[in-house]
């Protein structure tokens, strides 16, 4: 089985168990994503500008947006559990 092959395979069967996981358990999920992100601080920033050549301002952007996006995702998760919640 080729590289590729194996990874898709890897995911589908990760996606299998991940459907199954309650809401509240993916909005954790979510968040520790993006602690994780935060706290790989500079390192991160260093590795991915060398990876693809882009400048570390634009890496602190994108840093600071993906985690953003895994926070809103996991408001919007507890939103949904918990209809006395409004979102504004």
């Amino acid at each position: 089985m080729s590289t590729i092959a194996q990874i898709t395979k890897n995911a589908a069967a990760s996606f299998e168990e991940y459907i199954l996981v309650s809401n509240g358990a993916r909005a954790a999920f979510l968040e520790s994503i993006a602690d994780n992100i935060e706290a790989l601080g500079d390192t991160l920033l260093e590795q991915a500008s060398k990876e693809t050549n882009l400048p570390i301002p634009r890496l602190q952007g994108e840093r600071g947006r993906r985690a953003g996006v895994n926070r809103v995702a996991r408001w919007r998760r507890f939103v949904h559990l918990c209809p006395s919640v409004q979102e504004t």
